[in-house]
């Protein structure tokens, strides 16, 4: 039974019965309201509203508040208000701090679920070190289904203790991001990385590493890290980055298309030639951009074995957002969070092949659909059985459909047709998706994701491994509320209705000098004496002027005397109007 308002409750053991008995019950009100109350704590509003938490784990402190006002009537303190949520989080995600030791447990139960995993925690005098965990279905995606080609980055975890996620990411066979695995380090450096590189290659059980490509950022520990352990592969570098540190030096859009023109020639007299413009804007800039390996950031000297030409590395910078919430909560419920979006991610893509078409991935279709519009400015001409000329305003160029080649290397290098080979095959008739690479194909597309990925089972049922007590890896805490949000380099757009001012050189508006401002001209004084010289000679100017009009205005309203003629008004006689009477009608 349940009481909503209660003044006077009394009860009583019935021996009969043994059970509580009610013997009176007053539930009306009749004493006044008093506004507080020592029960409306903040663990009280934490175990009331926890399910709405649970719905609701972004819920903020003014919604928390007028939830309660709405409900209660009553006002919570702000930092009640705080406690209450950070109660109510815990009870869901559980003690950040006694997570550490459920590590154990949970390592078991990845192992047991999903048969093939790997997954395995380090701790050094009694402290987390690092943990790994890479499950079997994304391992055999990978091998079966996806090109070689690997991205990593590191991002940083949001929780109290810190630390930082590394990640490997693959590409699907429709450019989407297919993770592969990811661990939890104390820093990003070279050691960790050296560690993360070398797990991930005995995981995948790579020998030769020649046929692989990796994308990084540009890190220095990075850059030492894949150079020690995987050799023979080829490295790129997301040139977004690289221009992060060139603009440091040559900023403007000039510097920057240009630069981007370099690192999307596919050809090497193209690169020669964008490079040779580079020296003519900037000797310095070229010097700078000759010092780096061309093959690490420009097509026209990228293998075209993994059939992928990306310059950038957002297929890492698409998982940091896609785990964005995970990252935030501690760490056995955040891997646990991962876990279930990859499984549901996978049950997703499998639904996605019911409604696909055709032979090759969506997102190819749409590429090659873009380069068959193109292929209307070119014209293809046959030399022999299988080679042809391809004419355009572009130039010429020589497709041979027999190697599936052409002239330009975007074919070689993406593995989808060319604008120079669709003209060629509407040339020839044949259908462009014929010949597109197989790893772009719905049945590559299925084999990657056709694998199974089984949830965990209750934390309460999960293998008891007794392992040895771990704490959190040290954590100095910083002055001031924890940043939630990635800090954006100056580079970046801003969404927003304002247009940046970024690249805009400024100028002194006293003496027209980039070096400073008009607040730190040293000619200030004597502008500010000009411009009142200036406004006092103005005002002298302007008072006769302002007399001369205001008489004119007056002798213009008042007209002359002699100018008004009198009028004489004759008076209209007034009608007379006869009333008779009756009688006299």
């Amino acid at each position: 039974m349940v009481f909503m308002s209660v003044k006077e409750l009394r009860a009583a053991i019935q021996d009969r019965h043994e059970a509580f008995v009610v013997k009176k019950y007053v539930g009306k009100h009749d004493c006044e309201r008093d506004w507080v109350v020592n029960q409306f704590t903040a663990k009280y509003l934490a175990s009331h509203y926890l399910e709405k938490f649970r719905a609701d784990d972004k819920m903020s402190l003014k919604n928390f508040a007028m939830i309660i006002q709405k409900d209660f009537n009553m006002s919570a303190s702000r930092s009640k208000l705080e406690r209450a949520r950070r109660f109510a989080l815990t009870q869901i995600n559980g003690d950040e701090l006694a997570q550490y030791n459920l590590l154990w447990d949970f390592v078991a139960e990845i192992r047991r679920s999903n048969p093939g995993s790997t997954m395995f925690v380090n701790a050094k005098a009694g402290l987390f070190e690092n943990c790994y965990m890479s499950l079997d279905a994304c391992k055999r995606g990978l091998l079966v289904g996806c090109r070689p080609v690997i991205g990593i980055d590191g991002c940083h975890m949001k929780n109290i203790f810190g630390g930082v996620m590394l990640a490997a990411v693959g590409v699907d066979p429709n450019d989407c991001i297919f993770p592969i695995a990811l661990a939890i380090v104390e820093v990003e450096d070279t050691n960790s990385w050296k560690w993360f590189l070398s797990t991930l290659k005995e995981d995948l059980a790579i020998e030769n590493t020649r046929p692989w490509t990796i994308i990084s950022d540009r890190q220095k520990g990075l850059i030492n890290a894949v150079n020690a352990l995987w050799p023979d592969a080829a490295h790129r570098f997301c040139v977004r980055h690289l221009h992060q540190n060139f603009a440091k030096h040559w900023r403007g859009d000039i510097f920057k298309n240009k630069l981007w023109q370099i690192a999307r020639a596919t050809r090497e007299v193209d690169w020669k030639q964008y490079m040779d413009e580079m020296k003519a804007l900037d000797q310095d800039a070229y010097e700078y951009l000759e010092g780096i390996d061309p093959r690490q950031w420009c097509k026209a000297f990228f293998d075209d074995l993994p059939k992928c030409d990306l310059l950038l590395n957002n297929i890492c910078e698409v998982f940091n957002k896609y785990i964005l919430d995970a990252r935030e909560m501690p760490v056995v419920t955040c891997l646990k969070k991962i876990m279930n979006q990859l499984m549901i991610r996978f049950v997703s893509k499998r639904k996605e092949t019911e409604d696909m078409c055709g032979t090759i991935c969506p997102k190819i279709r749409k590429k090659l659909d873009k380069n068959i519009d193109f292929a209307v400015n070119y014209g293809a001409s046959p030399a022999v059985e299988q080679l042809f000329k391809v004419e355009g305003l572009c130039g010429e160029y020589e497709v041979n459909i027999q190697k599936l080649e052409c002239t330009c290397r975007a074919w070689q290098l993406s593995g989808i047709p060319c604008r120079h080979a669709c003209a060629v095959f509407r040339h020839e008739r044949i259908k462009p998706e014929s010949v597109v690479h197989k790893c772009y194909s719905i049945d590559a597309f299925k084999a990657a994701y056709g694998q199974i990925i089984m949830p965990c089972s209750d934390p309460k049922v999960w293998p008891k491994m007794n392992g040895p007590a771990m704490r959190p890896p040290k954590f100095d805490k910083q002055v001031g509320r924890p940043s939630k949000k990635r800090r954006r380099s100056a580079l970046e757009e801003e969404v927003g209705t304002r247009m940046s001012r970024h690249g805009i050189v400024g100028h002194c508006s006293i003496c027209n000098s980039i070096e400073h401002n008009k607040r730190k001209c040293p000619r200030r004084g004597e502008y500010a004496t000009a411009q009142e010289e200036h406004a006092a000679a103005q005002e002298e100017h302007a008072a006769p002027a302002q007399e001369e009009h205001v008489a004119a205005q007056e002798e213009h309203a008042a007209p002359a005397q002699e100018d008004i003629v009198p009028v004489h008004v004759e008076p209209q006689p007034q009608p007379i109007q006869v009333v008779l009477a009756d009688e006299e009608l």
